[in-house]
């Protein structure tokens, strides 16, 4: 998806890249499709210290972060009504959460050393709310609002901030949430083009 896209864009640009995600697998093969100057740790975004240890981990081998991306994201479809609260809360841990731990990790070394951007992977539904996508559209709303506000803070130290807010994108998302992308406009972009 967009993740591997980020990776492979960076990597071709020459970019040291280290990848987070919860499958070994799905890493291990993009590491080894970018290369020697490719590194990976396993972690959930949802726990706070298995992030942190993970993003040490590839600042061990890579060195400090000059940029995140922070791309963590699920969705989940279906009436507001219908969802029960453990689906609620995993969104708005993955979603919400993930990017804030993800964020709290580089943004003081960054801080310190005065340089570096934060790239944030919203979405359109935390611009415009998406019926049957209510929980979803929360947690963009929000990713928006912290983007927005990170960006005003760091930015006298010469750490840069940019949000990203595709509309849908030609991944898996929509199976992984249980409802392919239907609609017959927009059409769905690229990965890379995002």
């Amino acid at each position: 998806g967009i993740g591997r896209a980020v990776a492979e864009a960076a990597a071709a640009r020459g970019a040291r890249v280290g990848l987070i995600a919860r499958s070994e697998g799905d890493l291990r093969e993009v590491a080894a499709e970018l290369g020697g100057d490719a590194a990976y740790a396993v972690a959930d975004v949802a726990v706070p210290d298995a992030l942190a240890a993970a993003l040490a981990r590839l600042a061990d081998d890579l060195g400090p972060p000059d940029v995140l991306v922070a791309n963590a994201g699920i969705g989940a479809y279906g009436a507001f009504a219908d969802l029960d609260a453990g689906e609620a809360e995993r969104l708005v841990r993955v979603n919400v959460l993930g990017t804030i731990h993800a964020l709290r990790a580089v943004v003081p070394g960054m801080i310190e050393r005065r340089r570096g951007h934060l790239v944030t992977i919203g979405s359109i539904a935390g611009r415009i709310g998406s019926p049957f996508e209510a929980i979803y559209s929360a947690t963009k709303f929000a990713v928006v609002g912290l983007t927005e506000a990170l960006a005003v803070e760091v930015e006298p130290y010469g750490v840069g901030v940019s949000l990203v807010n595709p509309g849908p994108v030609a991944t898996d998302f929509g199976a992984a949430r249980g409802h392919p992308y239907d609609r017959a406009r927009p059409k769905p972009v690229a990965a890379a083009a995002v």
